[in-house]
């Protein structure tokens, strides 16, 4: 079984690890979107669930690298981000410094 681990940088960055191997496999960049304030892995479909400092929570696919989306809170910085798996789609929650929590489905 692979592990895996995503971590977020200061600098905008998203690097999943192999930690099998000790190695960085992927790298992504938000060009403008700041800081990366919260992560979190969408497993049924390996899709990485992004939040910074820009407001907008991006979901990117573990496999091909591609931005699926970016939509964008309607508040500042998104501190949390944390998946609600029940349902047939689950759910993606984000929470932000002006107080909100949003509820979003995966794309």
């Amino acid at each position: 079984t692979k592990q895996e681990a995503i971590s977020g940088g200061e600098d905008g960055t998203v690097r999943v690890w192999c930690l099998e191997k000790g190695v960085q496999k992927f790298l992504f960049i938000q060009d403008y979107a700041g800081p990366v304030l919260s992560l979190a892995i969408y497993p049924a479909s390996r899709i990485i669930v992004v939040g910074s400092a820009d407001g907008y929570v991006r979901f990117w696919d573990l496999h091909s690298g591609m931005l699926l989306c970016a939509i964008n809170t309607g508040g500042r910085g998104v501190n949390g981000v944390a998946i609600n798996p029940s349902g047939p789609l689950g759910q993606i929650l984000a929470a932000g410094a002006g107080g909100y929590v949003r509820v979003f489905n995966p794309p």
